[in-house]
């Protein structure tokens, strides 16, 4: 388990402070954002994948595959997963709809495009190795996958909640986190990227604890330029961005209050990411979707079972 990490003085900026660079936290945080930006501006960096995803797209990149295999796998790896959304956004593909869920992504490409995807990937792919940060890539990896599942679990109790798009909500809520992790882990990668932008040389390898703060205060905002990069709908983005900030003034989006919902329990469950639950989240967030006791407690024993899921994926 990741250790629990002080959060920095003053709690989680709000969205409208990350983005204007507010405090001598969000400094530092837009000095981070900005680099983990501009690594991804660059079209010829290729992010890095854990092992084990590399190895699964292999295996997929030279065969036939089910649908529920491709979802299997993007499912380990939510930079990916956000890459392959993208793609299901063009005109070509979405028929004109927004595709707000990975599943249906991978429905509407089928393997005519996700195929020669994961080829092209594993032919491209490095292996993301550096010590220093892999068991925390890992953690951040299967605590996305945990509230994924438990955004889709929770779903069941919040009839407007469609619980495919729920899970991709979940999957892709730190995503700002997972980017952040990559430029200080990646050293490949900035000799990669160099040609294309101002990027010429790896960060420094900073111990984990040290660099939270930072990455505490930039990864909504860099959360949401991915998503924007990534075309994705409102209603995903929206959610993705928004979950730390779901005070009943602000009459939170019920899909934010579910990411926010899963993002704590996951934490509780045994799978954080970091400190980043904020005081009083579950709370707010079931009362919030209206959720009782009663159904808090259903809840609460449906969702150990997920941690077969993220512990066997």
């Amino acid at each position: 388990m990741l250790p629990k990490f002080p959060a920095p003085t003053g709690g989680m900026p709000s969205i409208d402070q990350l983005l204007a660079g507010a405090g001598a936290t969000s400094n530092a945080g837009d000095e981070l954002g900005n680099r983990v930006i501009e690594r991804f501006q660059s079209s010829a960096y290729q992010p890095p994948l854990l092992a084990d995803v590399a190895a699964r797209l292999v295996e997929l990149s030279r065969r036939p595959f089910k649908p529920t295999e491709a979802h299997q796998l993007l499912e380990r790896d939510p930079f990916f997963a956000g890459r392959v959304l993208q793609v299901a956004q063009s005109p070509v593909h979405n028929g004109g709809a927004p595709v707000s869920s990975l599943a249906e992504a991978v429905t509407r490409l089928g393997h005519d495009t996700l195929g020669p995807m994961f080829l092209v990937a594993s032919t491209k792919m490095r292996v993301f190795r550096t010590r220093a940060y892999l068991r925390t890539m890992e953690q951040v990896q299967a605590h996305s996958l945990a509230t994924a599942h438990l955004a889709k679990l929770a779903s069941r109790h919040v009839s407007s909640v469609d619980p495919q798009v729920a899970f991709t909500a979940g999957l892709l809520h730190d995503v700002g986190l997972t980017a952040a992790l990559m430029i200080h882990g990646d050293p490949e990668g900035a000799a990669q990227g160099a040609a294309a932008s101002a990027v010429s040389a790896p960060p420094p390898t900073v111990d984990v604890k040290e660099l939270w703060p930072a990455i505490r205060a930039m990864h909504a905002r860099t959360t949401q330029w991915l998503c924007s990069r990534w075309k994705l709908p409102a209603v995903l983005a929206n959610a993705v961005v928004n979950h730390h900030d779901i005070r009943p003034a602000n009459n939170p989006d019920p899909l934010a209050a579910l990411v926010a919902l899963a993002d704590g329990l996951a934490t509780d469950l045994g799978f954080p990411a970091f400190d980043e639950v904020e005081p009083g989240q579950v709370p707010a967030a079931l009362a919030s979707l209206g959720i009782g006791p009663a159904q808090r407690e259903s809840l609460l024993a449906d969702a150990t079972g997920i941690q077969a899921h993220v512990i066997c994926r």
